[in-house]
């Protein structure tokens, strides 16, 4: 069944079944033997915090670093990236998961956003994550796995959220994931997998974010974000978000 062959029932009775599994979904043994040998930074934050961007620009500045090839259902977007697999049907979704195919998968509104195995496809791999996944990718069975957290000062984050918010249909849903994932942040900021990286918009602020994520990707020392610094740009970004919340 092609994505344009389902109906809107059809579709709305597997996105809620997604997403009751989603927090407990666990890939099979033959996906994650095939990740040993690969390393993975996730790299979250709420929506516009810049992971989409500042991943871009990692892979940019370093060729033996691959972006996660993602598969979703949603329609294709001018920014989405050469391996960013669109218009996946609802069907396809539903027997990989029930066969557990996809090392993680999230629901976000009415669409859904999955990985399979074949999309880290080199040995150093970064993306764009939500936290909902975090558990699932720890387990996956990497040879190495680190977060890399994107944030950013109150005002920018409030600047950057009501651009967005002229550009996405599934706004409300991400302004919600937006509030998970710093919960998340606030909760595991103080692990030594997670390391929080500045989106700034000063003139420069792009590269050097780059910069930290490669350093993390290659597990090279360098001087990161006291945990202190970090809380004090998630409370601002909190803050942002409500306000902006508040207007919807």
């Amino acid at each position: 069944m092609s994505k344009m062959d389902e109906s809107p029932e059809f579709i709305r009775n597997i996105v809620d079944s997604l997403r009751e599994k989603e927090l407990d979904y666990k890939g099979g043994d033959h996906i994650y033997d095939s990740l040993a040998n690969k390393s993975l930074v996730a790299v979250l934050g709420p929506t516009g915090s810049g992971k989409s961007t500042t991943s871009d620009e990692v892979i940019r500045r370093d060729d033996e670093i691959a972006l996660i090839d993602t598969t979703t259902t949603r329609s294709r977007r001018p920014e989405d990236p050469v391996g960013f697999k669109t218009d996946v049907s609802y069907a396809e979704f539903n027997d990989a998961v029930a066969n557990a195919n996809l090392v993680n998968y999230n629901v976000i509104g009415q669409h859904v956003y999955g990985t399979y195995q074949s999309g880290f496809t080199r040995e150093l791999n970064i993306g764009p994550v939500m936290s909902r996944s975090i558990d699932a990718l720890m387990g996956a069975g990497f040879r190495r796995f680190d977060v890399a957290y994107m944030v950013t000062d109150g005002q920018t984050y409030e600047q950057r959220l009501r651009q967005e918010r002229q550009h996405f249909s599934d706004f409300k849903a991400r302004i919600i994931e937006g509030q998970r994932s710093l919960n998340f942040a606030e909760d595991n900021i103080d692990n030594n997998w997670m390391h929080a990286v500045e989106s700034s918009p000063l003139a420069g602020g792009l590269q050097k974010a780059a910069s930290k994520i490669i350093a993390i990707t290659r597990a090279h020392s360098g001087e990161f974000m006291l945990d202190s610094h970090a809380l004090h740009y998630i409370d601002d970004m909190r803050m942002a978000l409500k306000r902006v919340a508040a207007d919807l």
